[in-house]
């Protein structure tokens, strides 16, 4: 058995230990982005299952079979792929359903669409986001296990605007410091108490932050802390300092950035532009910009992949 965390508080007890400080509450405010932009739990896909309807009998499409895309498919199916159900389903059709299945027509075929939503968890946060006083929110919950969407529900400016769980306008924010703190493990060696020093106040981004300059000012904390606290110049200065312009842009794309993600319904990919100056690539780093943006869907991919042993 390992020994190693015995002593150590538990996440309930660490997590309470936050709440109790003034820094937590202050965090909370400078992350409002990262809020809104998604409420993550968890990993990919939809699992959407399709049935045909020929007049009033429903003849199942494929149980024989399942794909890695989540869905279900024979030998007599196998012409229908991902992109045909991107086809048939726009993007409104999956934001804040009320029931499980749904139909959809293509052409003179008619299909039901039945899906992995918990309908409780769904309803339940239904009501909390249709009571809320917010002008554009996207929640999504996944299930790290099976990959599948529990819950997918959101609001935006007027009926008329995207979906926005798969709206990719939002600014990443802090959710980018997943993926800088994975590149700082597996490239610099860094573990959850490797020691990191910073100047100032943890919620900020000045270049002279950046320095490496020691006082009797200078802040120690370890990585672990860092990351639960959002700690900016300490996320700059890796980005500045340890990773650079390439390993950011080689693990932002492994975890998802500029390229297509395979789901049922069509997402616009999200976007990661890294510039050669130090300040800059800190900015990236820390997340401490707008110009990194992502879907609600792919923030709960990046945290789902951390849970899921790096699958995304």
């Amino acid at each position: 058995m390992d020994t190693r965390f015995e002593n150590q508080p538990t996440w309930r007890e660490y997590q309470d230990s936050l709440r109790r400080g003034k820094d937590v509450r202050h965090l909370l405010y400078r992350l409002r982005w990262a809020v809104c932009a998604v409420g993550v739990l968890a990993v990919l896909g939809f699992g959407v299952k399709a049935h045909y309807r020929d007049g009033a009998a429903a003849k199942k499409i494929g149980s024989k079979q399942s794909s890695p895309t989540g869905v279900s498919l024979d030998a007599a199916t196998a012409g229908i792929h991902k992109q045909d159900i991107r086809a048939w389903l726009p993007p409104g059709s999956v934001i804040n359903l009320e029931e499980k299945s749904f139909n959809v027509q293509v052409n003179q075929s008619h299909y039901r669409v039945d899906t992995s939503l918990d309908l409780s968890l769904q309803t339940h946060l239904l009501k909390k986001v249709r009571n809320s006083n917010a002008e554009l929110m996207g929640l999504v919950v996944l299930d790290p296990d099976s990959g599948k969407v529990l819950a997918m529900v959101g609001i935006g400016n007027d009926d008329s605007a995207p979906n926005p769980c798969l709206d990719n306008t939002f600014p990443a924010a802090s959710v980018f410091k997943i993926i800088t703190a994975a590149a700082a493990i597996e490239q610099c060696g860094f573990n959850s108490e490797t020691r990191l020093t910073f100047n100032g106040g943890k919620y900020t981004l000045y270049k002279s932050q950046l320095k490496n300059k020691v006082t009797r000012y200078t802040n120690t904390i370890s990585f672990q802390d860092s990351f639960a606290q959002s700690v900016n110049p300490v996320f700059g200065k890796i980005g500045a300092q340890r990773l650079g312009r390439e390993l950011l842009e080689k693990y932002g794309e492994a975890f998802g950035f500029n390229r297509d993600i395979d789901f049922e319904v069509a997402i616009p990919p999200s976007n990661l532009e890294v510039g050669d100056g130090p300040y800059h690539v800190a900015e990236i780093a820390c997340g401490f910009n707008r110009m990194t943006t992502l879907t609600p869907l792919h923030g709960a991919l990046i945290a789902a992949a951390v849970l899921d042993g790096g699958r995304l």
